[in-house]
């Protein structure tokens, strides 16, 4: 009944703060701070790199989180350690061990969450079941190149889907339901078109279409006028003014040469391309 907090410090590491056994989520500070503070700093970025497991409650109704990034490392995430983190927008998800949830009840992302962007590392062979089941602001897919499995429910009840982008030249194994909103394009290499057409899971796709895994970036939603090339972390656009955002808004036009993979917002204007960068 702390109900005058405002402000939680920990003193530790963030790898040290999701060790911590909460019993509940009233005991758990950060439920009526609604923010976190590691050594003096807001928490805005997550970045769980080292630690094997996240536990129960950790960031239950931290509003202060905008991004999270899962580390390698990570195998068991409980179900309560991201629920009405209401500002969380962007999941890079590097876990290459992580287990199964057991349904989207113990989804971690799933509840009070706005995740608009579910990014997958390149190493992540595995994609758990139910990860992203029903989140609705979730409007891109993509698959990394070694992905092998698809767990059950995956992205069942994910209903406002653009485009789904699937790099590996073998199909994944899919368990029952990993999908539900079929109504929306499926990329996939050129070389594999027919094995996907084949497929009990991919087949329903209502289009799929051919990308070559040859270049290097591709535009993912574009502008009939917009004369961008992307090539080994260089975004150039004819339009000398432009800018470029990341997945959680900043502007790192600064740092265009060396742009790591991932997904970016070219804005020309009033206009808005997305981007992937390999």
């Amino acid at each position: 009944d702390c109900t005058g907090l405002e402000k939680v410090n920990y003193l530790g590491s963030i790898d040290e703060w999701v060790s911590i056994d909460f019993e509940i989520h009233f005991s758990n500070p950060i439920y009526y701070s609604r923010s976190l503070y590691i050594n003096n700093e807001l928490l805005c970025e997550a970045k769980i790199l080292n630690a094997y497991e996240i536990k129960d409650y950790s960031f239950n109704y931290c509003e202060s989180i905008k991004s999270v990034e899962v580390g390698p490392k990570i195998n068991d995430i409980a179900q309560n350690s991201f629920r009405n983190c209401k500002n969380l927008t962007y999941v890079k998800w590097n876990a290459r061990f992580c287990d199964d949830f057991a349904s989207v009840n113990y989804a971690p992302f799933s509840f009070g969450t706005n995740v608009q962007l579910l990014e997958f590392g390149e190493e992540v062979k595995h994609i758990p079941a139910y990860l992203c089941s029903s989140l609705n602001a979730l409007k891109l897919i993509v698959i990394p190149e070694n992905v092998t499995s698809i767990g059950e429910g995956a992205f069942n009840g994910v209903e406002k889907l653009d485009a789904v982008y699937a790099y590996p030249q073998i199909v994944p194994t899919v368990e029952g339901n990993a999908f539900s909103n079929y109504a929306t394009t499926l990329f996939v290499p050129c070389s594999a078109v027919e094995d996907y057409k084949l497929d009990d899971e991919f087949s329903k796709f209502s289009s799929i279409k051919c990308i070559s895994i040859e270049e290097d970036t591709d535009i993912l939603e574009t502008l009939s006028d917009a004369n961008i090339t992307i090539s080994k972390g260089l975004i150039t656009c004819l339009d000398s003014d432009y800018h470029i955002y990341n997945t959680v808004g900043q502007d790192v036009t600064s740092l265009n040469g060396s742009l790591q993979s991932g997904i970016y917002v070219v804005a020309i204007g009033e206009d808005k391309v997305k981007v992937m960068v390999k």
